[in-house]
């Protein structure tokens, strides 16, 4: 493809590409995660990119043809979003990142481990994932592949 050569295409021509179906894939981490905040600080964010590898056995392999397969270009983004004004919903979303990082990951380390350790160690471990849609909340009709759930693939 060359993106010179597809601005002779017609803006009618374009149809939205298909999400990833719904189902349980087996993720890994591909990178360090990054970390950046949101709503002029209110929200910490910590982002780890997962690479899906495998479709489980509730995925439609024709959806999954016509997204493309896997190949190396399916990513889902799963956000621990931490709350620096509410020290509960804080201290929540810690104990989430580190059953993330320890039970489905299982990050090599201890809970002796800093988190930094843990998060630096989650490069290359995988986990399941359950893919599901969701509408956007301005507009009912586009709908956005994310992450339901996580779980550990033993």
């Amino acid at each position: 493809m060359n993106f010179l050569d597809t601005l002779k295409t017609r803006a009618n021509e374009i149809e939205r590409p298909p999400l990833i179906p719904i189902g349980t894939y087996t993720a890994m981490v591909k990178k360090v995660p990054e970390s950046g905040s949101v709503s002029d600080g209110k929200w910490d964010t910590l982002d780890f990119q997962l690479q899906l590898v495998s479709a489980g056995e509730d995925v439609d392999q024709d959806d999954l043809a016509k997204f493309g397969g896997l190949g190396g270009h399916a990513t889902v983004r799963h956000r621990f979003m931490f709350n620096t004004e509410d020290k509960a919903a804080f201290d929540r979303t810690l104990f989430q990142l580190k059953r993330f990082l320890l039970d489905h990951l299982k990050v090599s380390g201890s809970d002796d481990s800093t988190l930094a350790e843990l998060i630096n160690n989650s490069v290359n471990t995988s986990c399941l994932v359950a893919i599901k849609w969701r509408a956007d909340k301005n507009d009912a009709e586009t709908q956005y592949a994310e992450i339901q759930r996580t779980a550990p693939t033993d």
